[in-house]
């Protein structure tokens, strides 16, 4: 049985959005970047928003990805239960709030992180492999889509695709052992003030 998009509860639910947090069109333009016409398809149920599109409403309004597909009549807010609503919120987080993602990985022994100014932005570090992962993949995709290696469908393609792979609940959590730590302690000179 395969699963069918409801654009129109989509639609609905955008319009319902707006109505509870008092938005205007240009609100959703602005946080979004997209045109007033493409939000007016949305809302009328003629286009399928793209997966980004959505997760930026979920991660700013304070509502779950959920109720805006219209899978849940609860808003749900930020409950993160499944690697993909934190991939999903982070993500957002990075790229609302010009923040950087560094990733441990044990193969490396230390921090992965493709930017050049590495310390110039406030950074989340995250000692998971399967999270450190998908952001190390996600920012080899962001990058093919910015060269235009990649187009906006293809990547919103991998998007859904990756947040379906993590839609599995967290690993327990554990204390770590001495050789799970990252080799490197933080001093003094590692604070940016």
């Amino acid at each position: 049985m395969a699963f069918e998009i409801n654009t129109s509860k989509i639609g609905e639910r955008i319009k319902e959005l707006k109505k509870i947090k008092k938005l205007k069109q240009d609100d959703l333009i602005n946080l979004t970047g997209t045109s007033r016409v493409t939000i007016s398809n949305y809302e009328q149920g003629k286009v399928k928003p793209p997966i980004d599109f959505l997760m930026k409403l979920s991660a700013y309004y304070d509502v779950s990805m959920d109720w805006l597909c219209g899978l849940s009549d609860n808003t749900g807010g930020r409950n993160i239960e499944t690697y993909a609503d934190l991939f999903a919120q982070l993500q957002v987080i990075c790229q609302e709030c010009n923040v950087e993602i560094s990733t441990w990985t044990e193969e490396c022994g230390g921090f992965y992180n493709n930017s050049v100014e590495y310390y110039k932005h406030l950074r989340i570090d995250i000692d998971d492999n399967l999270l450190a992962s998908s952001f190390e993949e996600y920012d080899e995709m962001r990058n093919l889509k910015d060269k235009h290696t990649i187009n906006e469908h293809l990547f919103n393609l991998w998007l859904e695709d990756k947040l379906n792979t993590l839609s599995c609940d967290f690993l327990p959590k554990h204390t770590p052992a001495e050789g799970d730590l990252p080799k490197h302690t933080p001093s003094e000179d590692d604070l940016p003030f």
